[in-house]
């Protein structure tokens, strides 16, 4: 087993496999370990072996056979009801979701918003909320059941999405922005995608790179979509748009943020 399969081994066990599942693996493997074991403990268990019974394949099939796939009858049913049209974060942060929503009551009491739109403002969040869910599942299920020799997550606390060409990256699914048209994305890549990642935290990327192999949990596999309400007319269309570009793309480019090196693939469409 080459150096980087070896550490694409033991990126999949320590960032996206549960405990559960790495013991399982251990035990079918002969490999000792403890209930005990935090993922650093375990991953160098396997090191310590000096077993070549867990190569990549055998994660890639362990992972693909334990992988379920999102429920995407019941996603594309609900984006074509038409029942998400305006979803809308209404400048909400997902991240402080709680008080962002505590702000909208205290402007309905101020005055400022009446209780049907203070109403339809939470509404429209939450149909945004399961939008977001929904199309990233849909375009996770998408690649990696389109591509055998991608490597699902089966963790719940995963880094990664999948393994793509041998390569981890956190799926993001966005929009065009600034008056950008697909044309221009497409042209310009590069550039796009250090505006994207032009307002993250460079602290908190530094002490996420700490803590993945290679810098991986930081890689970014990007996925534009130039008309949002397709998403709602014809969901399959999109997909089927998704995997054919999927099926074109060469080697990922390198964005640098703050000297640390940031591997991506941007689809836009």
């Amino acid at each position: 087993m080459s150096s980087n399969d070896y550490d694409l081994v033991c990126y999949c066990l320590r960032h996206m496999t549960s405990k559960e599942h790495i013991h399982i693996l251990y035990e079918q493997a002969g490999i000792n370990y403890k209930q005990s074991d935090s993922y650093e403990k375990l991953v160098k268990r396997l090191g310590d072996a000096k077993s070549n019974t867990i190569n990549l394949s055998i994660i890639k099939n362990y992972h693909r056979n334990i992988w379920e796939p999102a429920p995407k009858g019941l996603h594309l049913t609900n984006l074509k009801t038409g029942l998400l049209k305006g979803h809308n974060w209404h400048g909400a942060m997902p991240s402080m979701l709680h008080l962002s929503l505590q702000n909208k009551v205290r402007e309905h009491i101020q005055g400022n918003l009446s209780i049907n739109e203070l109403i339809n403002i939470g509404a429209d969040i939450m149909k945004h909320e399961y939008f977001m869910v929904c199309v990233h599942d849909l375009c996770e299920t998408a690649i990696i059941e389109n591509n055998p020799s991608a490597i699902p997550p089966i963790g719940s606390k995963s880094i990664s999405d999948f393994v793509f060409n041998g390569i981890p990256y956190d799926l993001k699914i966005t929009n065009y922005f600034g008056g950008q048209t697909k044309a221009f994305v497409n042209k310009n890549k590069q550039t796009v995608a250090e505006q994207l990642l032009s307002g993250a935290d460079v602290q908190r990327i530094r002490e996420q790179a700490k803590k993945t192999i290679n810098n991986w949990g930081l890689n970014r596999f990007y996925f534009l979509v130039e008309d949002q309400d397709r998403w709602i007319k014809d969901p399959e269309e999109v997909l089927s748009e998704l995997i054919n570009e999927v099926k074109k793309l060469k080697a990922p480019f390198v964005v640098k943020i703050d000297g640390i090196e940031i591997m991506v693939q941007l689809i836009a469409i």
